[in-house]
């Protein structure tokens, strides 16, 4: 049985990338309602206003991290589940939406990068990725069937990338 609340955990794995953005010297606002006097949709985990880059810290279970172990499907009430998840990743791809069109890049750090040893690899790859790729408009960080980190980048200049393990 899990001892942790969906806020606990959220206030947890965000915690992580804060400290390490912190400590990497990057200055961030924490769910902003506004950002520059403009008002923002949804309520983004982390925005790096400098870098014009919102950092979403995502449950691999509550927004079904596509192949991910962890999102795996209640055995009960699965209707009501199957619901329930599709409302939060069209919500999430909404807000995703409404921030690129206000030209804001989306990064995506999901909770399985964040688990064991490839946490260290993923908040350096988040660094490097917001500091010098700046023609990246959308990025994902995982760790899909503990096999490392996996990114996933679509930049402004056409087509995507997809990076390897590390």
């Amino acid at each position: 049985m899990d001892r942790m609340t969906k806020e606990q955990r959220s206030k947890c794995m965000g915690m992580i990338v804060r400290k390490a953005l912190y400590k990497e010297g990057f200055r961030y606002l924490c769910q902003p309602t506004k950002v520059g006097g403009k008002k923002m949709p949804g309520h983004p985990d982390i925005v790096l206003p400098k870098y014009r880059t919102i950092i979403e810290v995502r449950g691999c279970f509550w927004h079904r991290h596509e192949g991910c172990r962890l999102a795996t499907m209640p055995a009960t009430n699965v209707e009501f589940w199957t619901k329930k998840f599709a409302d939060n990743v069209a919500r999430d791809k909404r807000h995703e939406d409404e921030w690129a069109a206000l030209g804001w890049r989306v990064f995506v750090v999901w909770e399985c990068a964040l688990k064991g040893g490839t946490c260290k690899n993923a908040l350096q790859l988040l660094t490097l990725f917001v500091r010098k790729f700046p023609d990246w408009v959308r990025c994902e960080i995982g760790n899909l069937n503990d096999c490392g980190v996996i990114v996933h980048a679509h930049s402004t200049m056409g087509g995507g990338m997809k990076g390897g393990e590390l």
